[in-house]
């Protein structure tokens, strides 16, 4: 690294915080491009029943968002969104489009049922990176911390419920000619 190379001016905490920034915002681009929400609206419209805070507004108007069209535009606006969060001066500016294009694209598609509970910790990652654009003079960078802390939570409170309203399924099994015991969650409502 040269001493002309913006990076070379950051502290190590700055760096870190850059790090777990573009981390994230790369992880969101690459699901949200590879997301098939177009392929919603192939759908039958009766299958969506709107999840807050879609269910907020007129049923006419939540339908609007499973057109194809709108679908299209929903999925390369966030693509675009997060892609402009790269640059580092409408870095403040457009998180929180961003927070707002994916929280619309994960209620559009917990809409029809689906509710893949391993995204969340990304969501909430990018709302904390999203409100911590925005603080000014500060002393360190909270983002990392409280990032692990959302994604550690997530996990083992999603695992905690798991275990208490299914236990465990204990059973000895042969694993290459020896046994072995094996823990496996059972299903859980």
């Amino acid at each position: 690294m040269t001493r002309s190379s913006p990076c070379y001016l950051l502290d190590a905490s700055d760096r870190y915080t850059l790090l777990v920034q573009r981390t994230v915002l790369v992880i969101l681009l690459i699901k949200a491009a590879v997301t098939p929400l177009p392929e919603l609206a192939g759908l039958e419209p009766g299958l969506f029943e709107p999840p807050p805070p879609l269910n907020a507004l007129p049923r006419g108007v939540a339908e609007l968002f499973l057109a194809r069209p709108v679908l299209v535009a929903l999925k390369m606006a966030l693509v675009s969104a997060t892609l402009a969060c790269f640059m580092p001066r409408w870095l403040r500016f457009m998180l929180p489009v961003v927070c707002v294009l994916a929280t619309l694209q994960e209620c559009i598609v917990r809409g029809f049922g689906h509710m893949n509970h391993a995204e969340i910790p990304m969501l909430f990652a990018v709302y904390v990176l999203a409100i911590a654009s925005w603080q000014r003079d500060r002393q360190w960078n909270p983002e990392p911390l409280t990032i692990a802390i959302i994604v550690v939570a997530t996990y083992v409170l999603t695992g905690m419920r798991r275990v208490m309203a299914g236990g465990l399924d204990v059973k000895d099994s042969p694993v290459n000619g020896t046994s072995a015991t094996v823990f496996r969650l059972t299903d859980c409502p």
